[in-house]
């Protein structure tokens, strides 16, 4: 009768063990010493070596003739534990018979003498497996045992196991078999075997087997029986799993947003009966070994198939760690869902196509990759423009009525605080931003120059002219202008040096201005200079070079530029991060120094408060009373001026 490989090819000395030396290194110094523990907990994954090595240290203690490599597999004791003749060597399934009757026997045989060993050894696999009652009835023969009693027990989920049991028992930790130890013993087998394998074949199996020897000789067993020579191919077919070229093609049609290709590798692994699960796990580990290439220097250490790395590499290129991440997030949490759905395919499909798309999905991995790829397309714009020039650069005047002013006139120097009339009309109110670049209003009629106001000389009184006259500008008399046309400051952009004021021409004290003439200067004041949504989103992107939470929350803002202050209409989320965080505040005044060349204060825009036709007469009002100009009494109405 045949007989499988992981039987045949099972260690039976402490050489033949691979991968658990610290373990092995112990347990022949307490032979060698003769100071043996009565209880022992071998624990770890499935298909480590704990239930073979507590076979062999059953072996080793009993040995009439014990060797440095544990037993001497020759004598009588050795041959009758092998083909199970020696009654004092227990091996029992605690999974099976984990009822508290079964412990109890197991106690009341321990009171017996071995009949042909030295030592009566138990040994319970799976221990994790007694019920509450098993175990309370094994604590108290395990505390106080007789001399010729060993235990040895062996679990693959220690957690499960009371602290009171684990107390009384000597533990030892096996370690999963990294891959080059598998491959190595694997490469043994199949040449004791008459068979080969191939390049990649090995550690595929290896990248197959979570760490398990056992479970890795099986699989060699199963692609021999296809093929002596043993390809990485014959395994993937023999192990019901998508190769590694499905595997490839998958993520590259992840990376290419290709719906078409994701469903005809799906619809060949359907065909071929392939598992979802196992698909999932494969993609998820795929995924993780492209994360390794993206953020190790030595990949070729942790990935599950070094003979991959090449295309890793290569497909890393395509894809951001937020994609990766996402996606390894995605395949875990499909996983998870498995077992609820009725269409397993179904769930992989829309999964992957989620993960072409970030705009499908709507979990944090994939709002993390939509702002990722908005800061790119903000950085790479501010890349294209090159550098930007300090100042806000003038855009054209928008077009006003022309109106003619008098030409011997010169923009005065800025007019002292004047008091307010007696008429306690409100002052006028700031606007929460400059006037848009254009002509800046410029009184007319006798205003007197500084000089003349601190000599006390009263100003001259303008020619005469007949009525129709112009003013040289082609505007008829009567309606002065109301712009200087060569006067356009942009925002708080230097104002060019102004000639000296010249005495103006002898005309009246007072200059009346028409109801229309009045209006334009009502047009002018309600005007701003809202900084161009183009150059507003560079500040922006600026911004996010230092400080991102600051940029993402300027998203959607707007900026205007009102003298030495910028404001800013934003969420409430901005404002509460200008008041409360100085770092970000300072961080916005860094940028804006930068990019305009001056320091500026930072403000909250908010719209002004909306002012009755009324309101505005009268403030406007009262501005052209302190700079000397009087409305005629043309009988025209707030509402019709304004």
């Amino acid at each position: 009768m045949y007989q499988a490989l992981y039987r045949k090819w099972r260690p039976r000395t402490f050489d033949d063990v691979v991968g658990q030396e610290h373990v092995v290194s112990t347990l022949r110094s307490e032979l060698a010493l003769g100071k043996l523990a009565h209880a022992y907990l071998f624990t770890g994954s499935r298909g480590t070596g704990k239930t073979t090595l507590a076979k062999i240290f059953a072996k080793a203690v009993n040995c009439l003739h014990p060797t440095e490599a544990g037993p001497c597999l020759a004598c009588e004791i050795c041959r009758g534990i092998d083909d199970g003749t020696v009654l004092d060597v227990v091996e029992q399934d605690a999974a099976s018979n984990n009822g508290v009757d079964y412990i109890r026997a197991l106690r009341e045989e321990t009171s017996f003498t071995p009949v042909s060993a030295a030592y009566r050894v138990y040994i319970l696999d799976e221990v994790h497996m007694l019920s509450i009652g098993a175990v309370n009835a094994l604590l108290k023969i395990m505390e106080e045992p007789p001399p010729h009693v060993i235990f040895i027990l062996a679990t693959t989920e220690v957690q499960k196991i009371p602290e009171t049991l684990l107390s009384r028992c000597q533990r030892f930790d096996f370690r999963r078999l990294t891959q080059e130890q598998i491959v190595g013993r694997l490469n043994v087998i199949a040449a004791a075997e008459g068979a080969r394998l191939l390049p990649g074949a090995g550690e595929r199996i290896a990248s197959l087997v979570n760490g398990g020897m056992r479970d890795a000789i099986g699989l060699l067993d199963q692609a021999m029986a296809v093929s002596p020579e043993i390809s990485a191919e014959n395994v993937d077919l023999v192990a019901g799993v998508a190769g590694r070229d499905h595997l490839f093609r998958l993520t590259e049609a992840v990376r290419t947003a290709g719906a078409e290709e994701i469903f005809a590798v799906i619809d060949e692994l359907y065909e071929r009966s392939f598992d979802v699960d196992r698909l999932c796990g494969d993609l998820h580990t795929w995924f993780r070994d492209l994360m390794l290439v993206k953020t190790c220097r030595d990949a070729a250490r942790f990935v599950s198939v070094p003979s991959d790395l090449p295309r890793l590499t290569a497909q890393a290129e395509g894809f951001t760690l937020p994609a990766i991440l996402h996606a390894m997030s995605a395949l875990q949490q499909a996983q998870l869902s498995l077992a609820r759905v009725s269409s397993a395919r179904s769930l992989l499909e829309t999964t992957l196509l989620k993960l072409t798309d970030p705009r499908l999905d709507d979990s944090p991995e994939a709002l993390l990759r939509r702002l990722e790829a908005v800061e790119a397309r903000l950085t790479q714009s501010v890349h294209a423009r090159g550098p930007q020039p300090l100042s806000p650069q003038p855009s054209a005047p928008e077009e006003r009525p022309s109106v003619s002013v008098q030409p011997p006139y010169t923009r005065p120097p800025a007019p002292r605080q004047m008091p307010a009339p007696a008429s306690s009309v409100p002052a006028p109110q700031p606007a929460p931003y400059p006037a848009v670049p254009g002509p800046v209003p410029q009184p007319t009629g006798s205003v007197p120059s500084e000089p003349q106001r601190e000599a006390g000389a009263e100003p001259s009184p303008a020619a005469p002219r007949s009525e129709g006259e112009t003013s040289g500008t082609g505007v008829p008399d009567g309606q002065a202008s109301l712009f200087a046309p060569d006067d356009t400051p942009r925002g708080n952009a230097p104002a060019e040096p102004q000639a000296e004021p010249v005495p103006a021409p002898p005309s009246s004290p007072r200059t009346a201005l028409s109801g229309s003439a009045f209006r334009e200067i009502a047009q002018a004041s309600a005007q701003a200079s809202p900084i161009p949504d183009g150059e507003w989103s560079e500040i922006v992107a600026a911004v996010g070079q230092t400080n991102q939470p600051l940029c993402g929350a300027l998203f959607g803002s707007k900026g205007y530029v009102s003298g030495q202050r910028v404001l800013i209409s934003g969420s409430d989320f901005f404002l509460r991060m200008i008041r409360e965080d100085p770092g970000a505040k300072k961080s916005l005044k860094a940028v804006l120094a930068a990019h305009y060349g001056q320091s500026f204060g930072i403000g909250p825009y908010t719209a002004a408060p909306k002012e009755t036709p009324q309101d505005r007469f009268d403030r406007l009002a009262s501005t052209a009373a302190s700079m000397g100009i009087a409305l005629e009494e043309d009988g025209a109405s707030p509402e019709s001026i304004l």
